[in-house]
């Protein structure tokens, strides 16, 4: 039956087959012609013509010839009707290379050795199932073109042993997919070096989602192209290798739910986007939603644009072993935030120096609410910008090491601030020298509950105009908050110019960022350093605080002017020496002020030998301490003592009652305020 069916194939086969089976039992390659594939498609000559269906019959080994293992080989030939391998077990591989197509050619559920179709031009490729036991090479000028969402090349749950080689390839489809990869299999690499792929609507221009790619998947230099839709769609890709879309790489599309999508995909080497470049004018320009990488993430130099609340770059939830490289990158979203890595986790450091990034949304320019960063956070020279919100929101962000933010230009517009990291957790320093913050509508910094080991912002960041650390500047005020924030140690900062920071130009009054900064103070040995800041702060209570009316704000200010609100009780002590040769100058006085002849207001009482007669200048003395100062009652005044049937001694006697008050009250507040030194100075931490 084989043999009959070998002989009617032969008798069809033009005067040129024969050769060509003899050529492919001797192992050699048959080169049909050196035309290129535009002049072959272009040719009707039947000098370069095969026949599919010879073809089909060469490779199930029906030819009546034992064909070498090298395969069937074949270059330059122009190949008629349909090329249909459905479910053919080859016996040998196919090599057709730089060959012309008339028809799709179909290989679904096929068996092959091998399949090379580099340089080859035909109007679309099936090999959904297809199995291949060595390398597939589509490279070199491979050129298909579909017309239908079924695919220009259709790779459906194909398994590939070997490489896939798609290097140079240009795979074009008007109304679909131009490559569909669902569930790929691919024991080796894929290497997609400057493949271009242009497909139109939502089911992508290259589909890849659930493939597995155990070895590297490089597309350096590809572009692909979708207005209709994304342009690569890796959902849950699965790559043991690294996945490598850089050195030009082009990714254009036009969907909402993203240009290029990884979202829930697991890349066991690193990520690879440097240089590239992502066009979304319609929705995120990369999706990488719970995206995993086990090794590093590279996107410095990359550039994207994107559209809509969703993003530019979207990294939620997403899982990084290596590193996260932002360096220089440029993010654009006109409607949206450019940098979405909420519950982003990177288990080493992540690098953004010179990152552009815009955006125009509440949510924020660049967002890294609850991420987690093992290593450092490096924005140091970033750019961020939003007209709409804040420009960086890290609320709860974790990070384990330093956090750089040096010459850090942030503008944002929110009454929330334009950098807030509220609740964020610096193990090591939080550097904002050089930055340039500007909100104006609201703080330019939001530190609240915030804790740094070494925290380093200068007054410069705020006052930037400033000429000297501790000098006042024209910055507008509220422009921090700061409550809650905890620290170590001010690093390389100097406490005063702190201290001019939250006097300043802090939201409203807190007392725990000055008891905050007070605590570093005592921590480093400045106990002095400290109380003065204390003292600020009762200072800014009375000033921004709420104790009351003018009466409640009177007495607070009394309390500070004499007793410096219990940080400077000396001053109580000298108030009180001073209350004392007050006292003893109002017994003075009316030892000398005259009520008649002979008569004084300060005189002998009845139970002195000569009452009425002058008292002595000790008497006077006496009397006006007995009067003013109770605690240590001189006891003169059962001898000598005021006149208080005149005028003159009521206006002594009240005198000395409101001397007394004061003595009172210095005593108790000199008291209440060592008192509370001790406390301090024996209390913990």
């Amino acid at each position: 039956m084989g043999q009959s069916l070998a002989s009617r194939s032969l008798s069809e086969a033009s005067a040129r087959e024969p050769a060509l089976i003899d050529a492919l039992a001797s192992g050699c390659v048959v080169e049909y012609s050196k035309l290129t594939v535009e002049q072959l498609a272009a040719t009707e000559n039947p000098r370069y013509t095969i026949r599919a269906e010879l073809l089909r019959e060469l490779v199930l080994g029906r030819s009546g010839e034992r064909l070498d293992p090298l395969g069937v080989r074949v270059h330059g030939a122009r190949i008629t009707g349909m090329l249909d391998l459905t479910h053919v077990p080859a016996a040998v591989g196919i090599e057709l290379r730089g060959c012309v197509f008339e028809r799709p050619v179909l290989m679904v559920s096929a068996r092959l050795p091998w399949l090379t179709l580099a340089g080859s031009q035909l109007c679309a490729l099936d090999c959904d199932g297809l199995q291949v036991d060595g390398d597939v090479l589509l490279g070199d000028g491979f050129t298909a073109t579909g017309q239908s969402d079924y695919g220009a090349v259709r790779l459906l749950g194909a398994h590939v042993k070997g490489q896939l080689n798609l290097n140079g390839a240009r795979l074009t489809n008007e109304t679909g997919p131009a490559l569909i990869g669902d569930g790929l299999h691919v024991d080796g690499d894929v290497f997609g070096g400057g493949f271009i792929a242009t497909g139109h609507g939502e089911l992508g221009a290259v589909r890849l989602p659930g493939a597995h790619i155990v070895g590297q998947l490089n597309f350096n230099g590809a572009e692909l192209a979708n207005q209709a839709g994304p342009a690569l769609i890796g959902d849950g890709l699965h790559v043991d290798g690294g996945l490598v879309l850089a050195e030009g790489f082009i990714a254009s599309g036009h969907y909402e739910r993203g240009a290029v999508r990884l979202p829930g995909a697991h890349i066991s080497g690193q990520l690879n986007l440097a240089g590239a470049t992502l066009v979304n004018p319609a929705g995120p320009a990369l999706i990488g939603d719970h995206l995993e990488v086990d090794g590093g993430v590279f996107l410095d130099g990359f550039t994207a644009t994107g559209h809509g609340e969703d993003g530019v770059v979207r990294l939620p939830d997403a899982h990084i072993t290596g590193q996260l490289n932002l360096d220089r990158a440029e993010l654009t979203n006109a409607a949206g935030a450019a940098f979405i890595g909420d519950h982003l986790r990177v288990d080493s450091d992540m690098f953004a120096e010179g990152l552009t990034a815009s955006g125009h949304s509440q949510d924020g320019a660049v967002r890294l609410a609850d991420a987690h960063i093992s290593g450092q956070l490096n924005l140091s020279h970033a750019k961020l910008t939003n007209q709409a919100g804040r420009a960086l929101i890290g609320d709860h962000l974790q990070v384990d090491s330093d956090m750089f933010a040096e010459g850090l230009t942030a503008t944002g517009h929110s009454q929330d601030g334009a950098v807030r990291l509220a609740d964020a957790h610096i193990s090591g320093q939080l550097n904002l020298s050089h930055a340039q913050l500007t909100n104006p509508a609201g703080p330019v910094l939001d530190l609240e509950d915030a804790e740094a080991k070494h925290l380093f912002l200068p007054a410069q960041v705020i006052c930037p105009h400033a000429a000297a650390k501790t000098s006042r500047c024209a910055a507008p005020a509220h422009q921090l908050t700061l409550c809650g924030l905890t620290y170590a140690s001010l690093h390389a900062v100097d406490w005063r110019e702190w201290l001019h920071l939250i006097i300043h130009h802090t939201r409203a009054y807190r007392p725990q960022p000055y008891h905050q900064l007070a605590a570093a103070l005592r921590a480093s040995g400045h106990e002095s350093a400290a109380r003065e800041v204390l003292v600020c702060q009762q200072q800014d209570l009375r000033r921004r605080g709420d104790i009351g009316g003018p009466l409640g704000k009177g007495a607070h200010w009394l309390w500070g002017a004499l007793a410096g609100y219990g940080y400077r009780s000396s001053r109580a002590v000298v108030a009180l020496v001073l209350a004392l040769m007050i006292a003893a100058g109002l017994g003075i006085a009316a030892g000398h002020t005259s009520l008649g002849p002979g008569r004084y207001v300060t005189a002998h009482t009845s139970q002195a030998q000569n009452p009425g007669s002058p008292c002595s200048l000790v008497e006077q003395i006496g009397v006006g301490i007995d009067r003013s100062v109770p605690l240590t009652p001189a006891r003169i005044g059962n001898r000598c003592d005021f006149d208080t049937s005149s005028p003159a001694g009521e206006a002594f006697t009240v005198s000395t009652w409101a001397l007394q008050a004061l003595v009172w009250t210095l005593a108790a507040l000199a008291i209440a305020g060592y008192v509370g030194l001790i406390r301090k100075a024996s209390a913990p931490g």
